[in-house]
């Protein structure tokens, strides 16, 4: 009886040794706006080029270890927005602006299709969009909440 009772013992522990291990939640971060003619943002920065007011951005900072963002914008509209994802380093200082590129580029409606790949050390900068979305959907953000979630592989 006690051989059996071990037997049974060692094959639940080596069953649940060997069970997979679920992926972690994503952590969620989650910033409200208010669109004003002062913060919006006509049109979309251009992968590698462009214009580059981060006052007029919602950032997002990575934790170690995070390494793919899904973005979801919540307006109290129910409207779908128009957004662009980007992380821009900065490379030098040019006439009193700063010079950049973007290292991560993604444009979505309402939210991204899949999580996007991100680099280490950068924000997360998410620029609202007044105009349409790339389907041609009318993008007219007024107020309600930016809400990021950040992926560990």
């Amino acid at each position: 009886m006690r051989i059996r009772a071990l037997v049974v013992a060692l094959a639940v522990g080596c069953l649940s040794a060997a069970a997979p291990v679920e992926a972690a939640r994503p952590r969620r971060a989650m910033l409200p706006y208010h669109y004003t003619d002062q913060n919006h943002h006509f049109g979309g920065p251009q992968v590698g080029f462009g214009v580059w007011n981060t006052d007029h951005a919602y950032a997002f900072d990575l934790r170690k270890g995070e390494t793919e963002v899904s973005v979801m914008v919540l307006d109290d509209r129910e409207g779908p927005v128009s957004a662009t994802l980007v992380q821009i380093r900065w490379d030098y200082q040019q006439g009193g602006a700063s010079i950049g590129h973007a290292e991560t580029y993604a444009q979505f409606c309402g939210k991204t299709a899949s999580p996007v790949p991100v680099v280490p050390d950068l924000p997360v900068e998410i620029f609202l969009k007044k105009g349409t979305c790339e389907d041609g959907t009318p993008s007219l953000p007024t107020e309600g909440d930016i809400v990021v979630d950040f992926h560990r592989r």
